[in-house]
């Protein structure tokens, strides 16, 4: 009578690979004081080599959900980059702006980043009265 709460699987090695032959005098000659049979064994080798491997490429399942969670761009990954990239804008700017002003040259900014500076600016100052009216 099978039960259903049991799996078995079999075990095949060919003792002319040196892998399988370790594995065969190691099963063969196993201390029972630590090991109560060879199936113990076997599931606390496995238990410990999956334990010790990243599990996101162990498992067909766990292949699909890694590459579920990169798939998906979510609205806080896109506001991330968005703020990484006006700070590598606004450091640009500076380097600029400081390299010009060290040497004495004339500076000429593209419209679309003085529509930004401006807007930039504009919020900025709206902030300002806000603020001055609280208090």
């Amino acid at each position: 009578m099978a039960k259903d709460n049991i799996f078995n699987y079999s075990l095949r090695l060919n003792l002319r690979n040196e892998q399988h032959l370790r594995v065969h005098k190691v099963v063969q000659d196993l201390n029972p004081s630590i090991h109560k049979s060879i199936n113990e064994f076997m599931i606390n080798a496995i238990d410990f080599y999956i334990k010790s491997f990243d599990e996101n490429n162990l498992t067909n399942e766990a292949v699909k959900r890694e590459q579920n969670k990169t798939s998906v761009i979510t609205k806080a990954d896109l506001e991330e980059a968005k703020r990484d990239i006006q700070i590598e804008m606004k450091d640009e700017l500076i380097r600029i702006l400081g390299t010009a002003l060290a040497s004495g040259q004339m500076i000429r900014i593209p419209s679309m980043v003085q529509e930004v500076v401006t807007e930039k600016i504009e919020e900025d100052s709206l902030m300002a009265d806000l603020v001055s009216k609280w208090g």
